[in-house]
């Protein structure tokens, strides 16, 4: 992932989609912030100018929604997911996935274990942060993941 050369807009560690889908920004390309949420882009020897509000990020006229997953977020004793809405749980560093305890459909309860990560040789237990349905299931067991890497989302 790139570096955090801008404010919020690309940050180590974070998975960022563009109309649902992840991406990865261009390592070559030359981001920076000319006024607030206003920034200049150099990439592949073409100049874009991104405008970011809260409606998604227009770059010529096209608007792009945007959501940026960030594992520092979810704090384990606030359960920052709501009640409603889509919960995303990320691998908080590097690890292997040892188990996979739901299957997509599951119905699962606050604190039900979704999976087991191994990191630093400790073998963790992610739990749900509330109740809800797993709607994707993005690893399988002997995986090996990344820091932020999208594993299950509840719904």
């Amino acid at each position: 992932m790139a570096s955090n050369r801008t404010r919020g807009f690309v940050a180590v560690s974070r998975t960022i989609r563009i109309n649902g889908e992840p991406i990865e920004p261009a390592d070559a390309a030359d981001i920076v912030e000319t006024e607030p949420d206003v920034y200049s882009i150099l990439a592949d020897g073409k100049s874009y100018e991104a405008r970011v509000s809260s409606n998604g990020i227009s770059i010529g006229g096209r608007i792009f929604t945007f959501e940026i997953e960030d594992p520092r977020q979810w704090k384990r004793s606030t359960h920052a997911a709501g009640a409603h809405g889509r919960a995303s749980i990320t691998a908080a560093m590097p690890g292997k996935i040892v188990r996979v305890s739901v299957s997509v459909g599951d119905e699962v309860v606050a604190e039900q274990g979704l999976l087991v990560i191994e990191a630093m040789k400790m073998q963790n237990e992610l739990k749900s942060p509330r109740d809800g349905r797993v709607t994707a299931i993005e690893v399988k067991e002997n995986d090996s993941v990344n820091a932020g890497a999208l594993l299950i989302t509840i719904e």
